[in-house]
């Protein structure tokens, strides 16, 4: 694993490609096996992907050691499945995440661990691939959030409606005032005296 301070100053100064983490309603079935032993084929969950690689959940038992290549079979989210080659780059426990990774339908069993994993010269093809469903992903997303601010909008008027209806009148109320107590009195001529700000140039 990537344990300890090394480890930890690492992540935090190496760069990585943006994720896209799995939704609950997203495919997240994939396969893997390691390059010299592709007779035993593994079934598991992966949770992120990005057009540098992805992370997946494994048993520590079947978990592939950092440093080895396997062969992937996985759904690109908004796209279609592709195959390809990626190195293990990292190995941590899966219970010991923030708790958001667990918000999308993926919990923890007691001793899963996280696999991340870096394509090996990902052609352009697959790499466009993943782009444009990652990109597909995002706009569903986006509109899904403005979907839900504009409902969330409705239901706070729909329920503070006799709040927001009193503070208008309280508000047009204010501003009536102040207009009418700002006009000038019926015998004000604007040629005599000084200008308003002009009386006390000392100011």
């Amino acid at each position: 694993t990537d344990k300890g301070p090394m480890g930890e100053l690492a992540k935090k100064f190496v760069p990585r490609a943006p994720r896209y983490v799995l939704r609950a309603h997203d495919n997240k079935i994939m396969r893997y096996a390691l390059d010299h032993n592709r007779t035993d084929i593994y079934t598991t969950t992966f949770i992120n992907l990005s057009i540098t690689g992805l992370a997946f959940i494994a048993d520590p038992a079947s978990a592939p050691p950092i440093g080895s290549l396997i062969k992937m079979e996985f759904p690109v989210p908004g796209a279609e499945q592709i195959a390809w080659w990626g190195k293990v780059v990292r190995i941590q426990e899966y219970r010991s995440l923030p708790t958001w990774y667990f918000n999308h339908g993926i919990p923890p069993e007691s001793n899963d661990v996280l696999v991340a994993v870096n394509f090996e010269d990902l052609p352009e093809g697959h790499k466009n691939h993943i782009i444009e469903g990652l990109r597909h992903k995002a706009a569903e997303m986006a509109r899904h959030q403005r979907l839900q601010m504009t409902e969330n909008l409705f239901e706070f008027i729909k329920i503070h409606h006799r709040k927001i209806l009193l503070f208008a009148a309280c508000t047009f109320f204010t501003v009536s005032l102040l207009f009418w107590l700002s006009r000038p009195s019926e015998n004000y001529d604007a040629q005599r005296g000084s200008p308003w700000g002009q009386r006390f140039k000392f100011f």
